[in-house]
């Protein structure tokens, strides 16, 4: 699993591409549904490190559902296979997941819906298993974490009864259970892996959160302390958050946080929609599809230059990322587009430092540098182009000093 330090150590330092671009390669865009012909309005993504679900109608090749009613998906963003998981009359819809399972409520022509679960590995049935209980209720927006799922639930009778909020652990093989005050109206539950949060309203007709620690051996619901703070959100994951942004026209991407601000992610004309956000990816709805993007795509290490020559060599130096990467790959070439390379500087590994020594060059010849990062596996985009052409000539050294610039060496920067 890709570490959060990914988007922590890039974005926080805000070195996004300044150029924004719509096409798919620029823009870092991986995968959309676009290529599922048979599916249509394709909405609600959800997103957990590289497991992508959402629901829509229709079906894949073999669904005998139809067209009428809403299915679940989901796509794993490693092999980019889709997997249809839901082939029902009913809609099934607000689909959830945490990598290892998905969460969904179905409706019950009955009255109602329910709640059911599908583990991703096969442990489950096609279509999940119903978790939520079998008592008439009206079970609406899970939420799932670590395996955790929580929901509102409230009894029908005559008229519906105050909301309660269910924990159901798939890990386990026990019923749902109610951890909130079933004579208190409670709903809009949220959960990680430690804890469950929600909303409450007191007898006196205000409202305050409270929490359940999902570690203790027996569960029990509280007040939230002072100055508690709790902001899991699928569209917000470490620092960085992904938001919707009118350009004028219409609703666009944008990261932002707190030391880069806001950083442009698509350009296009359709009204982009409903971001989620999980570790190195991004996932939108856009003209009725899902869209996912990889966000190392929109990153470039910046400062990269040459910082002292000599006769058949010179020193590149850059601005390191902050956080710390994997490696930093060079690339250098006499080729301006990189169709070529000189040889042993092709995705040279130079290791995580901000200084590398290029030698072996010959004098009169113009060369061109870039350099990229790899951060927890994920390489970033290429910097900007540097442009090197050595003199003929050594210039005297300082001694204990590298050299510094001298007018027969020329560094153009494009």
């Amino acid at each position: 699993m890709k570490s959060l330090s990914l988007l922590f150590a890039l974005l926080i330092t805000g070195l996004f591409l300044d150029t924004v671009c719509a096409d798919r390669v620029r823009a870092g865009e991986i995968w959309d549904s676009s290529g599922l012909a048979t599916v249509s309005g394709s909405s609600f993504p959800a997103l957990h490190s590289m497991a992508l679900v959402w629901q829509a109608r229709g079906g894949l090749a073999g669904a005998v559902s139809g067209d009428a009613d809403w299915e679940i998906f989901y796509c794993d963003l490693d092999s980019l296979q889709v997997v249809q998981l839901t082939d029902d009359d009913s809609d099934d819809t607000l689909p959830q997941t945490d990598g290892e399972y998905v969460v969904w409520q179905k409706y019950d022509s009955e009255g109602g819906n329910r709640i059911y679960l599908h583990r991703l590995a096969g442990g489950t049935p096609a279509g999940g298993v119903m978790i939520s209980p079998a008592d008439g209720s009206d079970n609406q927006m899970p939420k799932i974490a670590a395996g955790h799922v929580v929901w509102t639930s409230q009894v029908v009778t005559d008229s519906y009864r105050p909301g309660r909020i269910m924990l159901y652990e798939a890990g386990g093989q026990q019923a749902a259970m109610v951890i909130s005050d079933p004579a208190a109206d409670c709903g809009d539950p949220r959960v990680d892996a430690r804890r469950a949060v929600w909303l409450q309203t007191n007898t006196d007709g205000t409202v305050s959160h409270w929490y359940c620690d999902l570690t203790a051996d027996v569960p029990q619901a509280a007040p939230v302390p002072e100055r508690f703070v709790f902001n899991r959100s699928p569209a917000m994951d470490g620092p960085v958050s992904v938001l919707t942004r009118r350009d004028g026209t219409d609703s666009e991407i944008f990261l932002y946080s707190r030391g880069m601000g806001f950083s442009r992610m698509t350009d296009n004309i359709f009204d982009d929609r409903a971001p989620v956000i999980s570790q190195n990816h991004i996932a939108w709805v856009a003209g009725g599809q899902i869209h996912v993007a990889e966000i190392s795509s929109f990153i470039q290490v910046p400062g990269l230059k040459a910082i002292g020559f000599w006769g058949n060599s010179f020193l590149a130096g850059w601005e390191p990322l902050s956080g710390g990467v994997d490696t930093y790959l060079l690339d250098l070439s006499t080729d301006p587009g990189f169709s070529s390379f000189v040889p042993g500087y092709h995705d040279l590994d130079v290791g995580d430092v901000t200084e590398a020594d290029l030698v072996g060059l010959s004098p009169e010849v113009t060369y061109y540098l870039r350099i990229r990062a790899v951060v927890n596996g994920e390489l970033t985009a290429y910097s900007p182009v540097v442009t090197i052409r050595l003199g003929r000539s050594r210039p005297e050294a300082t001694p204990g000093r590298r050299p510094n610039l001298s007018p027969i060496y020329r560094l153009l920067l494009r």
